[in-house]
């Protein structure tokens, strides 16, 4: 058996049928192939104007419930993933019986309808429903169903509403950085000259060329100043070197500051002393006015193959250095704790004090050249950017972090209120490193 399909044929089989109930003709044959209905009308009888579908009183038909829907495709295009679009669609009642709906089936979890009504659901005759339709993409791309209506329609129990939405990604955007110093410091030696230590001196002198190099390339603003007297006051003209000098400057001028001149520097191996005295001749119109600066990180760096000796435990040091510097690190270079090292003695006060103040400490058996570099590149790292911001607003707080071409998975923190990616100390990137912050922008959804 062959079967015809048109669009027209509910409401042609409709109609036929209501005027074969009312007596106005008779069926001779059924469907030939997909040809005409061949219809026999009594010669007596005139053809019935019924009204189109509607049956009509008088005919004797039974009423009959008729669903048709406003449209038979629902489109929502270009919508951003994170947002939803709404659409409508009208289920009206043609006919003139109640129409019962019976169930709304979707096809396609991206769509969804917006607060469905109860069903089973009447429709009076020409009456209709409003049926909101909301589509969310979940990503990118085409995503397309049906809307299947079940009805108790006799001719059309089920009719599909096509429903077709495009989503699309919102905006990927990145921030790229270079490890940079951001921070300024003050590296101050407390250099112990006694006899026997001279050459502590000589090395520092003809070593800080190196430090300051470190220090430039980093774009890092330190200045680095030596202590060798009880008094704290740095020897020579000036207060500090900086990278703005020349190398043979630098040299000479370090020179000076660490050549004792008349004071008493056997005490020079106490170096929280010396700290403390230099610090506090910081103040205006003392012989160290301007070592320190509000806002400066302050390293203090012990120098030493003797025995720490100052006169206080170094926690009571600590506390008076608090008032001199908003971060105080201190460093050693000394003997290993706690045995010491070959010709130098433990410098266990410096030791526990490095610990204290997350500074590093450096074995003074060990080449001091290399010291002075692996502190200075210490000092940078000090001084480097720990938080980067983010120009935008990233979806679900959800950023990638990519340090020289590698994503890191961990050492770093989102920090929503401030907007910026924060590295943990022990994963902050290198001078120099690039930083890639990747983010999909949260979508601006249309009203």
């Amino acid at each position: 058996m062959r079967t015809c399909h048109s669009s027209a044929m509910p409401q042609a089989t409709r109609h036929l049928r209501r005027l074969v109930r009312a007596g106005t003709f008779s069926l001779l044959g059924g469907l030939v192939g997909c040809g005409n209905v061949v219809l026999e009308l009594p010669g007596e009888v005139p053809v019935v104007d019924t009204g189109g579908d509607e049956g009509g009183e008088g005919t004797g038909a039974e009423p009959e419930p008729d669903i048709a829907l406003s449209t038979s495709t629902v489109t929502a295009t270009d919508i951003l993933v994170g947002c939803s679009k709404q659409r409508s669609v009208n289920v009206r009642n043609r006919g003139d019986a109640d129409l019962t709906v019976l169930d709304f089936e979707l096809t396609i979890r991206q769509w969804d309808i917006i607060e469905p009504p109860e069903l089973p659901l009447v429709i009076a005759p020409d009456e209709s429903l409003d049926l909101q339709l909301r589509f969310t993409p979940e990503g990118p791309g085409d995503a397309s169903g049906d809307l299947i209506i079940s009805s108790d329609d006799p001719d059309e129990a089920e009719v599909r509403l096509a429903l077709e939405g495009t989503g699309e990604r919102p905006e990927e955007r990145e921030e790229l950085y270079y490890q940079l110093s951001e921070a300024s410091a003050d590296l101050l030696f407390a250099v112990d000259t006694s006899e026997g230590q001279e050459d502590l001196a000589e090395e520092l002198s003809s070593g800080v060329h190196g430090m300051m190099n470190i220090f430039s390339t980093a774009g890092a603003d330190v200045r680095v100043s030596a202590v060798v007297e009880d008094d704290g006051c740095v020897n020579g003209l000036l207060d500090y070197i900086d990278t703005s000098w020349s190398a043979s400057d630098a040299v000479a001028t370090m020179t000076t500051m660490t050549t004792p001149n008349g004071g008493e520097r056997a005490a020079a191996s106490a170096a929280f002393q010396l700290f403390l005295a230099a610090a506090e001749q910081a103040d205006p119109e003392a012989c160290n006015e301007e070592l320190f600066e509000d806002g400066r990180q302050l390293h203090l760096v012990g120098l030493s193959r003797a025995a720490e000796g100052s006169a206080e435990p170094y926690a009571w040091y600590l506390e008076q250095y608090a008032a001199h510097g908003d971060t105080v690190f201190v460093h050693g270079i000394g003997g290993p704790f706690p045995a010491g090292c070959e010709d130098a003695e433990a410098y266990s006060g410096v030791y526990e004090a490095s610990l204290e103040t997350d500074g590093v400490f450096l074995s003074v058996c060990a080449d001091l050249g290399a010291n002075l570099s692996d502190l200075a590149t210490e000092v940078v790292q000090r001084t480097l950017r720990r938080a980067f911001a983010v120009g935008g607003d990233p979806q679900d707080d959800e950023v990638t972090v990519i340090v020289d071409g590698e994503e890191l998975q961990e050492g770093w923190t989102w920090e929503a209120e401030a907007s910026e990616v924060r590295f943990e100390e022990e994963a902050l990137p290198a001078i120099g490193t690039e930083i890639r912050i990747q983010w999909t922008e949260e979508p601006v959804c249309d009203e």
